[in-house]
């Protein structure tokens, strides 16, 4: 199966059709890391499986749980694993809602922007 330019993965999925739809809305849901911002994250989901979400960047690696099969939407995400250098400690095991999960989301990507233009 193919990848995705930023690193989605869908494991056993029906079809073309609904991986696509499935991937768009995941990435919706939760555009980036959410430990240190990088869009570099893959989606793990299995059937019937733990799904996960992975950060190519930092390391950090989330248990998800997605909701729906042809409209798969991201419910909640648990931290299992904190990035690389240590970062994501306090969330640690925590359960974080889909809207906080948005919420934090996005203060990650505004941060990195506004990193990026200082």
């Amino acid at each position: 199966m193919e990848g995705f330019d930023d690193g989605f993965l869908l494991g056993s999925m029906m079809n073309d059709e609904m991986n696509g739809k499935s991937r768009s809305k995941l990435f919706d849901d939760l555009p980036c890391c959410l430990i240190c911002g990088s869009g570099k994250i893959q989606f793990h989901l299995t059937d019937g499986g733990k799904d996960r979400l992975s950060c190519l960047n930092c390391g950090a690696r989330w248990h998800i749980y997605v909701g729906g099969f042809w409209g798969a939407s991201l419910r909640w995400a648990e931290l299992e694993m904190e990035a690389d250098d240590g970062r994501g400690k306090e969330i640690l095991g925590k359960r974080l809602e889909k809207d906080e999960l948005l919420e934090l989301a996005l203060e990650k990507r505004k941060a990195l922007r506004e990193q990026h233009h200082k």
